[in-house]
């Protein structure tokens, strides 16, 4: 029975090769809410830049940067967004003008930069300035309804700088959710991982699926010995891991 199932399940990836293509990128933004208007302001005198820290799961192309504009009424200044590195280098920035003229999608208006490219599994920081008292409102995260991150990037922590002299590098943490300000955002290009290329040649193939088909069907996998099939991590190689494996057979663009 399991080799018929087997059987079955390989001709069913082959039929799946014949149709596959190369998987273009997909673009995301990096976080959503349904938060469309703030009446916190910042009642301080100086300068500030506030933003957040994150994780990529993948590679990550920035291409636009954005800040929040409550009521989506126009910004009352403008705003330096940036993204740094985690020692604190500056990778590239923008100017999200004041008024309408950015792009307004949802809460956020954007503007497009050169691109930015990111690592997977590293940690990055962006950040917003914000001139203090009668500047726009913002967006805490405490306040953002229905929060989601896109599965790119994993959320750290927040981030700030106080008396800043323009767009400084914000290297103090904020765990506050109340605190933490959610005003920058930005939108980006991901190619996700091949799960299926197991000998990170950069594609998914026959030999990856001559690794596959010896894990299919393994119940063992929590023995220690390693199932490379078992992509759900639920110590067996069965049906909804060969799910995974046919959406990534056939693909030549694995990063």
């Amino acid at each position: 029975m399991k080799i018929s199932i087997l059987a079955l399940s390989i001709a069913t990836l082959l039929s799946v090769a014949t149709y596959s293509q190369e998987v273009n990128a997909v673009s995301i933004t990096a976080f959503t809410t349904d938060k469309t208007y703030s009446s916190i302001g910042l009642w301080v005198d100086d300068v500030r830049v506030y933003g957040w820290a994150f994780t990529t799961n993948a590679p990550v192309t920035i291409t636009e940067l954005g800040y929040f504009d409550s009521y989506q009424d126009g910004l009352q200044n403008s705003h330096d967004v940036g993204i740094w590195d985690s020692s604190g280098a500056l990778l590239g920035w923008a100017t999200v003008p004041s008024g309408t003229s950015a792009v307004l999608d949802g809460p956020f208006r954007f503007v497009p930069i050169s691109p930015i490219a990111l690592d997977a599994d590293q940690t990055y920081i962006i950040g917003a300035t914000i001139k203090g008292q009668f500047d726009d409102n913002y967006l805490r995260k405490a306040d953002a309804t229905n929060l989601e991150f896109d599965p790119s990037i994993t959320f750290v922590e927040g981030r700030f700088k106080t008396f800043a002299t323009g767009l400084d590098y914000p290297s103090e943490p904020e765990t506050r959710d109340y605190v933490i300000h959610l005003d920058p955002n930005f939108k980006a290009e991901v190619i996700y991982p091949c799960e299926g290329d197991f000998n990170e040649d950069g594609d998914v193939d026959g030999s990856d699926l001559a690794v596959f088909a010896a894990d299919f069907g393994r119940t063992d996998c929590a023995g220690g010995d390693n199932c490379e099939g078992d992509f759900d991590n639920d110590n067996d190689v069965d049906g909804s891991d060969l799910a995974v494996f046919a959406s990534d057979f056939g693909r030549t663009d694995c990063p």
